[in-house]
């Protein structure tokens, strides 16, 4: 008679400890008896004790020599390891997916996401739990990787199934948790690796940080993104010099970006620390949000994994291309496109200045208010992808003058000439006509490609610019960093029109909404 490798019975006596454990055979403290399992198995004691010892290893029991062991009470710190390898895990596959994943899988992980939201609408827990691991774990099916998907269930969603059975789960938590389900999909039907594993990482994150009561994930990776409202020159000093100070005791790499008055005294306050920072002026730096997105980004990755800390004050009443609502969405987009990022920044906002509305909209975008160093949590703060459909429902301000319409079908020589006809009577010439061309006409092809396969476009003139505005009738965009970086190489399928109009553009407005997506591109004719 053949007898199992040991290897197969420590996996059966594991998975037969972790499926009793979330029927509730045992409670916290229970004294489970090794020879007991051993007996009940029908296998020798050693294949018992070796899984003991791995359930021990992710802190679900505590081994008792010679007897067994005790079942211990989930630990905020069991769950934050946890919560960290699925995040290192998902977020690997969810990139891997985005490009392996065929119309099948599509279709499968889309059922399995509705029937999740309809589980989150009327409360049923264990239904949601259930369906919540499947979501996962197709995902990481479609990944192409069997080893990786093989870990993640056996070794990151049967111990995490347990500790989350034990946890209480609110409605918002449900609902909270539904939205990040909603853009990792998104993320997925577009086939953009970057955000799929982008939002993949940061759902696991604010997992982490929802269940994981008092434990905290490492800091090192993650966004720290502050507002400081201050109405006196003080007040703005008390703040921004021990957090440049702290960078710097850090050996991170600092960056200020202010006014040129606000630099001067934060220069003179910091001393001879001053030549350790990089100042740059916030006209300069924050001309149109795409545009400062970007340099973030370099300048992150110029770091060499360093930490990067800095001071960033948009240039609201400056000589900024964008208009102030455009800031407002930027400010609240940082918190995704960085969530796990090492960056820490804090936004000053002149109170003697700025209008009532942005001083309002700082509590909304930033995670944490900081008066001296002092650090609160926002009690006003409205997650990326909530704010920005909040937002895209104020809609674009009509044209003030006459409009020029053309239709957008497959055929896209009509549009063509039609981009070319009004770049020629608005008086553009050489690379702006080039320029304009290009941009206009990705956009306008994507409605083809990733749309609803037509739509319309319509241009005008106004303030000294022509305008473009091309409407998409699908289902809009999930996700609100489209468009925001630039496309993997490797997607030939994710969409560019977005990015190159943001580059090219003298400014890009977006707005998504159920009967589909508006994009309005601003081109200067000075």
């Amino acid at each position: 008679m053949m007898t199992q490798p040991r290897t197969t019975r420590t996996e059966r006596a594991y998975r037969h400890l972790m499926d009793e454990m979330l029927r509730g055979r045992w409670q916290a403290g229970d004294i489970v008896s090794a020879y007991g399992l051993a007996e009940e198995l029908s296998i020798s004691r050693t294949p018992v004790v070796e899984a003991l010892k791995r359930l021990e290893s992710e802190g679900l029991v505590e081994i008792i020599p010679q007897v067994g062991c005790r079942i211990v009470r989930p630990t905020p710190q069991a769950l934050n390891e946890l919560f960290s390898v699925r995040a290192a895990l998902e977020g690997l596959a969810a990139a891997a997916a985005a490009r392996e994943i065929d119309d099948d899988g599509l279709a499968q992980l889309e059922l399995t996401l509705r029937r999740l939201e309809e589980a989150a609408e009327r409360g049923d827990r264990g239904a949601y739990a259930q369906l919540n691991q499947s979501f996962h774990l197709l995902i990481a099916d479609a990944s192409g990787m069997p080893r990786l998907a093989e870990t993640a269930r056996s070794s990151v969603w049967v111990p995490l199934s347990y500790q989350l059975a034990r946890l209480e789960v609110t409605d918002a938590q449900l609902r909270e948790s539904g939205a990040e389900h909603r853009e990792l999909y998104e993320a997925l039907r577009r086939r953009t690796a970057r955000r799929a594993r982008a939002a993949a990482e940061r759902h696991a994150r604010l997992a982490a940080a929802r269940f994981a009561g008092d434990g905290e994930l490492p800091r090192h990776g993650e966004l720290t993104h502050r507002a400081l409202v201050y109405d006196q020159e003080s007040e703005f000093l008390a703040s921004t010099v021990p957090f440049v100070q702290d960078g710097l005791a850090a050996d991170e790499r600092v960056l200020v970006v202010t006014t040129s008055h606000n630099a001067e005294v934060l220069g003179n306050a910091l001393g001879g620390q001053a030549d350790e920072v990089e100042f740059r002026d916030s006209a300069e730096w924050y001309q149109l949000p795409s545009h400062t997105l970007l340099s973030y980004e370099r300048y992150v990755e110029e770091a060499d994994r360093k930490r990067v800390r800095v001071v960033g004050e948009v240039a609201w009443t400056g000589e900024t291309s964008a208009p102030m609502s455009e800031w407002i969405r930027y400010e609240s987009i940082l918190n995704a496109a960085f969530a796990l990022q090492p960056i820490s920044i804090v936004c000053p906002y002149d109170a003697r200045k700025l209008p009532d509305h942005i001083l309002a909209g700082a509590g909304r975008t930033h995670p944490e208010l900081c008066s001296g160093t002092d650090v609160v949590h926002s009690p006003d703060y409205v997650e990326v992808n909530s704010l920005i459909r909040e937002l895209d429902r104020e809609g674009l301000e009509e044209p003030a003058g006459p409009t020029v319409d053309c239709p957008i079908t497959p055929d896209l020589r009509d549009v063509r000439e039609f981009i070319l006809q009004r770049a020629h009577t608005a008086g553009l010439s050489g690379k702006s006509i080039q320029d304009t061309f290009l941009a206009v006409q990705e956009v306008a092809a994507n409605v083809i490609v990733h749309g609803a396969g037509q739509g319309t476009m319509r241009s005008w003139l106004q303030d000294g610019e022509l305008l473009y505005e091309i409407r998409d009738e699908g289902a809009g965009v999930g996700d609100p960093l489209i468009g925001q970086f630039a496309s993997d190489p490797a997607l030939m399928t994710e969409p560019r029109g977005l990015w190159l109009a943001r580059l090219l553009c003298d400014l890009v407005e977006v707005r998504t909404h159920d009967r589909g997506l508006v994009v309005r591109l601003h081109i200067s004719l000075d």
